[in-house]
């Protein structure tokens, strides 16, 4: 081939993997709206650790540095819990400063329903775990705080950054399926934090 001829060859196999990608992403979305799983009690330690094993080619090539605190045990749908996982951790690996390993730290807390801002229903005391994913990324605008988790919605250019702005959108509908929240917070070149509330059950 031609040098012209291998960059146009170039382009149809990055456009195909990229398809791919997004097709995968969609094929998620639509199962997390069916949710045909069942309720387990899963262990986040053993979880964590297969989503970092599931992206350690993405994690050695950046240089990524991932702490991970001793997790609880979450009342769940093991499947949906795991892409949840891969997606926030995949895209702190995505949206890191160029020059700089990412450095990411997962923790947990008890807290309570105090801490949340959710609309048209008062604060009751209601008992949360809420596990936070901290990474010290490019950040974002805290404006943009509950765009960012529609789907298709995207903070920079595919130019800048590889996404394709469903993966997100994925982390708010399985919060949404486990009767949870998730919050952002971030800062330009700051890093970003995603903390997902979990309902401890009352029984």
């Amino acid at each position: 081939l031609t040098e012209e001829g291998k960059m146009i060859v170039g382009r149809i196999d990055y456009s195909a993997r990229r398809m791919q990608g997004l097709i995968e992403d969609l094929m998620n979305f639509t199962n997390l709206v069916r949710n045909g799983e069942e309720l387990e009690d899963v262990n986040a330690d053993e979880l964590l650790n297969e989503v970092t094993q599931a992206l350690q080619e993405k994690i050695e090539e950046k240089s990524a540095v991932i702490h991970i605190g001793q997790m609880p045990v979450i009342t769940g749908y093991r499947q949906q819990l795991f892409v949840m996982f891969k997606s926030l951790l995949d895209n702190s690996l995505k949206f890191s400063k160029q020059g700089v390993a990412p450095v990411v730290t997962i923790q947990w807390v008890k807290t309570t329903d105090e801490e949340l801002d959710i609309p048209d229903k008062a604060p009751g005391r209601r008992e949360y775990i809420r596990i936070s994913v901290r990474d010290n990324g490019i950040g974002f605008n805290d404006e943009f705080s509950q765009k960012m988790f529609l789907i298709f919605q995207r903070l920079h250019s595919g130019n800048e950054f590889e996404g394709k702005g469903v993966g997100l959108a994925i982390v708010e509908r399985v919060m949404t399926n486990h009767n949870g929240y998730v919050r952002a917070a971030g800062q330009l070149n700051q890093g970003a934090e995603f903390n997902l509330y979990f309902p401890v059950s009352e029984n």
